[in-house]
């Protein structure tokens, strides 16, 4: 009898520890129209986010700078893996070619590889989005590399996570078009 009434009050003490009103948002990228095929081979290395941002809280700026978050408002997803999975998925469809996130599928090298390197990534108090960094895309053939840096703000249609989702998807496929026009 004493460990059923155990058991029974742990299942109901760790019920209570779940039960938080934790809620999870996924990067929802749009589905866009395939480029004719042409044969590009980007590879993704794995795009490197401040510490704030490589968090599963979602960060937002305050009134005052500080960036919080809220521990019930998460990411679905690895912010680092979501967003590399999101600008190889995007590059594919915006150049008709193949990009795949590290390590590199196929049997033949990439003709390019691309490494993003964001220094903030962060919903601003005025309702928009910051993403900013620097990128490199290295040519397989040994010519010069195209360095850029990208600075954008994409606005946030409300105060939720989820509004926060769709102004982060929507600047991985702003950011995937940069690359993509220096790659064409």
């Amino acid at each position: 009898m004493t460990l059923k009434y155990t058991l029974a009050v742990l299942a109901t003490a760790l019920s209570a520890c779940t039960s938080n009103n934790v809620t999870q948002f996924a990067l929802d990228i749009p589905t866009l129209e395939t480029a004719r095929a042409t044969g590009v081979t980007v590879e993704v290395l794995e795009v490197s986010l401040p510490l704030y941002a490589q968090s599963q809280e979602i960060p937002m700026r305050d009134a005052g700078g500080a960036i919080k978050s809220d521990p019930a408002v998460l990411w679905a997803d690895e912010p680092t893996r979501s967003i590399s999975l999101g600008l190889a998925q995007t590059l594919s469809r915006m150049t008709g070619g193949v990009a795949a996130v590290e390590p590199w599928p196929l049997d033949d090298r990439a003709m390019f590889r691309l490494d993003v390197r964001v220094s903030e990534l962060v919903a601003t108090p005025n309702n928009t989005l910051k993403f900013s960094g620097q990128f490199f895309v290295v040519n397989d053939d040994g010519r010069r590399p195209k360095v850029d840096w990208f600075d954008l703000t994409v606005p946030i249609s409300g105060s939720d996570g989820q509004s926060v989702a769709r102004a982060t998807s929507q600047a991985v496929v702003e950011l995937a078009g940069l690359i993509a026009a220096k790659i064409r």
